[in-house]
């Protein structure tokens, strides 16, 4: 059921199947050597968004015709936040272990950080 549908809930397969829930949890770590992952989060893209995407370039290269210089004229930029001081995020970490292994995680409140910010055009770079 699970190598079907990796999504179910081992609560709902033991349900299901009529098995215990700690049996199923033996089945799938012992027996299938499954283990718990977390889904890794993207944008969601339409079919409508590959149709705006060829839009704007078509759009861009249009413009570039009518005005040569256009890419050196547009600033493109980003920026980023960087934690001063190294830190751990309990929702990241999993402690795998026959017993409780007690494991804390010192961390500092309102931790310092620094936000970076960069912008190009075609024919320089500005900042950071």
């Amino acid at each position: 059921m699970l190598i079907r549908s990796p999504r179910e809930i081992n609560t709902q397969a033991a349900h299901e199947s009529g098995l215990s829930r700690h049996t199923v949890c033996t089945v799938l770590k012992k027996d299938l050597n499954f283990r718990p992952r977390k889904p890794h989060y993207v944008q969601e893209l339409t079919p409508e968004d590959c149709d705006r995407r060829m839009e704007y370039g078509e759009l861009m290269l249009g413009w570039h015709d009518d005005w040569p210089k256009l890419f050196e004229n547009i600033l493109w930029s980003d920026e980023a936040g960087f934690y001063i001081f190294a830190f751990v995020s309990r929702h990241n970490c999993h402690y795998w272990a026959a017993h409780d292994p007690e494991v804390t995680v010192e961390k500092m409140q309102n931790r310092p950080k620094v936000i970076v910010w960069c912008g190009m055009t075609a024919t320089r770079v500005v900042g950071p």
